[in-house]
Formats: structure tokens, sequence, C-alpha cells
């Protein structure tokens, strides 16, 4: 199936992208959201953007971490405009920090991504962390 629209000319020269790029992040858009609805897996979602499931499970997660980190800035400038503090939850117990410390812990903490490499996941954050991938099971599933 073929799902065609028109887009003014003015908003590609807007935003500064070319028709395949647009088409690549509507179709990206569009497997995000059916996958968040439930209507789709992850296989699924990843055919209809496009990618390989690591591919589509990493875009998932940068726009997790994208919405997670636009959230806590909204919370940092709020605490900021009313002065109160940021309750967060920081080595196993709840801590009260400023603004100021919040958002500064919110800018030095790393993005956490997950990669394929050479056959193992690798997850960046402060420190690489390898982990082997799951091993398919082998014989029937007990119930």
């Amino acid at each position: 199936m073929t799902i065609t629209f028109e887009v003014p000319d003015a908003l590609l020269e807007d935003l500064a992208t070319s028709p395949e790029e647009l088409d690549r992040e509507i179709c990206l858009a569009a497997a995000i959201h059916l996958y968040s609805r439930g209507l789709v897996s992850q296989g699924k979602g990843a055919e209809i953007a496009g990618l390989s499931r690591w591919d589509f499970i990493q875009a998932l997660t940068e726009k997790a971490d994208a919405a997670f980190r636009q959230a806590a800035a909204k919370v940092v400038e709020l605490a900021r405009q009313t002065g109160t503090p940021v309750i967060v939850w920081e080595n196993g117990r709840i801590v009260e920090k400023s603004a100021e410390e919040a958002e500064m812990d919110l800018r030095k903490a790393s993005t956490p991504v997950i990669v394929r490499d050479e056959g193992r996941v690798v997850e960046t954050a402060a420190e690489k962390t390898r982990k082997e991938p799951r091993k398919p099971r082998k014989g029937k599933r007990k119930d």
C-alpha cells in the first residue's frame, strides 16, 4: 500500500530537508506511533520504518531519551521559576536538589543508546558495558 500526500515546497525549505529525508522521518514517526499503541510488533515497526529491527529499537530508545530529557528540562525550569526543589531518585534514595544542581546533573548525564557491534549489544553510558545477546532456546517451550 502506498500513501501519498502533498508537502508545500516552502515547508521543505523551512525544514532544510530533502523529500527523501522527510519521507524517512514520516515513516519512522508512523512506525513508532503504531508500535507505541501496540498495533504492530517491533519487527513490523522496523519494516514500516525501513530499518533493521536493531535500528528501530535504537530509534525508539533515542526518541524515549529525548522525551525524558525534554520533560526533565521542563521540571527544572518550573522549579527555577517557583523556587522549589527538584526531588530525584539517586543511589537508591530520594534526594532534594536545587534547580541548578538538577540541571547540571541533566547536562552531564550520558545518553543510554543501544547499538549493535559485531553481534554484541553495546550500551553506551559513562562506561561501555558489553553483554552477549540472548541465544535462542532450543527445544520446545514448557508451559
